[in-house]
This record gives structure tokens, sequence and C-alpha cells, in this order.
């Protein structure tokens, strides 16, 4: 099948808070392949969602959109007895609870509720919390991530700047509320590794055998990026130089990218910045401009069972 891709989008995810209010580490790096990508910060979680959508209705209309964003698309379940922290034992039951407490809410409701399994501190009495099912447990494609030279943290771990879970729950929640927009708005959407969404509202669960069959050729298509990997990928695994101009082309060298007049001015703006040189790279698409070939692939998976994988996820480029 041939796609057109339209744009590339990449997400920079960090910071905390409510999802109406503006994040300075919320950055989106978007533009064409072999174009001049636009950097924009200061996003709330609400606009994020709304750019999708308006980009959900542009794919179904002029060809692919390929986006990647900076979070984690669900959380362990094998290394947590085949249970995520609410009880649900499926990645579309686990989205659907997290998305019902905490889409209207902030993310501490559902730390709250389930506050057993996660490692926090509360400002209150000034003490770090350690719930008695926590545990210091990852997803498969975490491990993997691990073995290439990046440096995960656990979800459930909330203390400290580099902290992932509460970003990664509300990352969620906006997840399964732009798959209920584009249910009802009869829209497309696909979301590696888990599943296609088409227009007449048929969903159906990629397949081990061919993830990418059921994809339409007009398509929002999502995928879970990680800049620390990118980063390592290209060399640099215990430091990100953002602001060092020299290193650019040999980042852009290696994912087969075209050179890009734009420049990161904070780290955040980097992260997104070398995500979007990771997505549009012809070297990471193994030369297709979609990035098929790699998503239909999935060559770091090979050994991870393929039912782990569409209930955990899995990190492009891997």
């Amino acid at each position: 099948m041939t796609r057109t891709l339209i744009e590339v989008h990449s997400y920079d995810w960090s910071g905390a808070g409510e999802h109406s209010q503006p994040q300075p580490g919320i950055v989106r790096c978007a533009g064409s392949p072999g174009g001049i990508p636009r950097l924009e910060g200061g996003w709330s979680r609400k606009r994020v969602l709304s750019d999708l959508c308006k980009a959900a209705e542009r794919a179904a209309k002029e060809g692919s959109f390929l986006v990647g964003m900076d979070f984690a698309f669900s959380f362990p379940l094998t290394e947590k007895g085949n249970q995520f922290p609410d009880g649900s034992t499926s990645r579309a039951n686990f989205w659907a609870r997290v998305h019902e407490t905490l889409w209207n809410d902030r993310v501490s409701g559902y730390v709250a509720l389930h506050a057993a399994h996660f490692l926090s501190y509360d400002q209150r009495t000034k003490e770090t919390t350690k719930g008695i099912a926590y545990k210091d447990a990852r997803r498969a494609t975490e491990r993997a991530a691990a073995n290439a030279k990046a440096k995960p943290n656990t979800v459930f771990s909330l203390i400290g700047s580099n902290q992932v879970g509460k970003g990664s729950l509300c990352g969620i929640a906006l997840l399964e509320e732009l798959r209920r927009h584009c249910l009802k708005s009869h829209l497309p959407l696909a979301v590696w590794p888990f599943f296609v969404l088409r227009e007449d509202g048929r969903e159906t669960p990629m397949t081990e055998t061919a993830p990418l069959k059921n994809v339409p050729e007009k398509c929002l298509l999502l995928v879970e990026i990680y800049p620390s990997l990118h980063w390592a990928q290209a060399g640099y695994a215990t430091r990100r130089p953002w602001d060092a101009p020299k290193i650019w082309p040999g980042v852009r060298s290696h994912f087969g990218a075209k050179p890009a007049r734009t420049k990161a001015s904070s780290g955040d703006e980097g992260d997104a910045f070398i995500a979007w040189y990771a997505l549009s790279g012809c070297r990471a698409a193994s030369g297709n401009p979609l990035g098929t070939a790699y998503l239909a692939k999935r060559p770091g998976a090979l050994t991870t069972p393929w039912a782990t994988i569409r209930e955990e996820g899995w990190i492009y480029g891997l």
C-alpha cells in the first residue's frame, strides 16, 4: 500500500499539573519529512488533544500523519503479576479506568486510589511513602531500552525530577480520550502496537504477523517514543548535548534525516527535535518514509512474546 506522509510530529511530555495548565516541558516538533520542522513549547495537555484531533481530521482527508509521544503507552504487566494497578488485566480496560478516574481530575486521584503500588512523597508529612505492593517493575520494552544504553525509570516511582509515572497516566488518559473522539467522529486512528480504529467504527487489534495490515492509507498513526533512547543511538548515552550546534549534523547523519534550519533552546526542545529526526529519517524507517518497515518487523522485540507487547506496548526504534 502506498502511503502519503503529510507530516511527522514528536511531543516531549515533561511536567505535571492539570490537563488545562500550560507546561513549559510539553513541546511539539512538527514538519513534513525533509522540510523545516517547527518547535513550539508551553502547551497544555488539552491543547495537545485538540492538535491531535485536528491531525486526525487532516490525515483522513490528505494522507498519513506519524506522531511520536514521549510517555509510556501502558504500564508493566508481566512483572506485576499480570495485573495493572487498578486490577485491570488488559490494556484496553486499563486505559478506560485511567481515563474515567483522571481525565476530568488531577492525576493524584488515581494515585491515591491505588497508592499501594506507588513510591511517592507526601507533601504534608514531608515523608516518602512506599506502598505495600510497590515494586521496581519495568515493561519488557523498558528492559530492552536499558540494554540499549538508555535509562528508563519505573512508572511506579513518583519521586524526583526524572519521574515518569504521573505524566504517563495523563498521557494514557489523553490517548483514550482521543480514541473516543475518533470513534465518535468516524476518523481512522492507529496506535501501535495496540489497535486500528477504522472510519466505520470497527476496532481491530494489531497482529504479530502483520501489525499494519488494517491501517488505512490515510490515517493518524501514533507511536511511543523515548528521546533518551534516540540520544543513546546517536552516541550520547550519558548526556544530551542539545545546546552544542556541532553535534546535530552527526545526529542527522545517524538517522538519515535531511538538515533542518531549526535550533533547540532547551533540553525539552532538544528531546522533541531528536525524536523528530528519529521518526522522519530514512535510517530509522528502514528506507520507508512512514517507518512501516520498522513497525512491521519490530527488530528489537523479536524475543518478546506478542502477548506481552500487545498489552505493555513497545518503544519506537528499539
